[in-house]
């Protein structure tokens, strides 16, 4: 299995950031952030650095109170 690159796992946290923090773009259907935050699960199981983790775990905070 391939981990993502510090860059790459940044881009994918921007990118939940971007999608959710403007929910008016996200369809009724999607806006349950299950899979998101299956999605920053794996990181975090894929990521070995602290730093990186903790930003993880900040997104997904953020994501459920959105």
């Amino acid at each position: 299995m391939n981990a993502l690159t510090e860059a790459e796992t940044r881009n994918v946290l921007s990118i939940i950031r971007a999608a959710f923090g403007k929910p008016d773009s996200i369809p009724q259907a999607a806006k349950a952030p299950s899979k998101a935050l299956l999605l920053l699960r794996h990181l975090t199981d894929l990521t070995a650095e602290e730093s990186q983790q903790q930003q993880i775990a900040e997104t997904m905070a953020w994501v459920q109170v959105q």
